[in-house]
């Protein structure tokens, strides 16, 4: 009988066996890019130009702006180091309420359609006190968007909303509400599982779940094709000259669980330095 002689060995062997099998889809650090990308035009694609990757860039035009590009990759948006060479983030920064509004958007084409996947991503705002919605990506396929995953008030709580274009309505996971249980400036790490075969999403804030949806009401069919970082942000009116930001860092998707912090599942080291020894 063989047996691992480190009780914390063992466990780690766990992890990695529990790990190694994801295959990340995507993902986005937003620190391979060596220069500021600054947006203040509804399509940025020309100027200044698409990001590496990227298939569409562009800020809300129609809101008050109060100076500022309105979507951004710059240093100050970093998690881990800001202000390191290299170092960036997604930032947006939020209008004065209007309507219409315009859209503050990063879009990504995955590449291929995808019916199941994990969403990890880390977001700071710089406010918890929003009205209305506050969408935080589209998520669509070639023929448009199937779902939006954004804090929406529901009551007088604003939680994590799944939108779906099916019943155009909302879909809450009631479990944490932001302007109850962030605290501004602060780093969260958010993630979504979206199983568009079974019909279920699930709802993590820095690991720990935060409520499920059986949702029976997707249709057949479905599939993610294309991510938009953003949307639109429809909330508040902040007196002149308060500026509110919304940044995004370190953004996964994968085909299961990815958790706060450390590399993605499929780039988890191998464990070294383990005996096995017979008994």
């Amino acid at each position: 009988m063989k047996k691992i002689i480190s009780g914390m060995a063992v466990l780690l062997l766990i992890a990695i066996c529990h790990t190694g099998h994801a295959t990340v889809i995507w993902q986005e650090s937003f620190d391979n890019f060596t220069k500021d990308y600054n947006c203040s035009l509804a399509d940025c694609s020309v100027n200044p130009g698409l990001p590496t990757g990227y298939s569409g860039f562009g800020s809300n035009t129609l809101g008050k702006n109060y100076g500022n590009p309105n979507a951004q990759i710059i240093g100050d948006a970093e998690r881990s180091n800001p202000g390191a060479m290299n170092k960036r983030g997604f930032r947006i920064n939020l209008e004065e309420q209007c309507w219409p509004t315009g859209e503050n958007i990063l879009v990504k084409d995955l590449g291929k359609n995808y019916t199941l996947l994990y969403l990890r991503w880390y977001q700071r705002d710089s406010t918890a006190s929003y009205q209305h919605f506050q969408k935080l990506f589209r998520l669509k396929q070639s023929n448009g968007q199937i779902l939006i995953p954004m804090f929406q008030m529901n009551g007088s709580n604003l939680q994590m909303d799944m939108w779906d274009a099916n019943t155009a309505d909302n879909h809450f996971f009631t479990g944490y509400s932001l302007n109850i249980h962030y605290t501004p400036g602060t780093w969260v790490c958010y993630e979504i599982k979206i199983d568009l075969v079974n019909k279920k999403a699930e709802f993590w804030v820095n690991g720990v779940s935060k409520g499920t949806l059986n949702a029976t009401w997707w249709p057949d069919g479905w599939y993610i094709r294309y991510i938009e970082i953003g949307g639109n942000q429809y909330g508040h009116s902040w007196v002149y000259p308060k500026e509110e930001t919304r940044d995004y860092d370190d953004i996964v998707v994968a085909d299961s669980y990815v958790g706060p912090a450390g590399a993605p599942a499929s780039e988890v080291p191998a464990p070294t330095n383990l005996r096995i020894v017979s008994q």
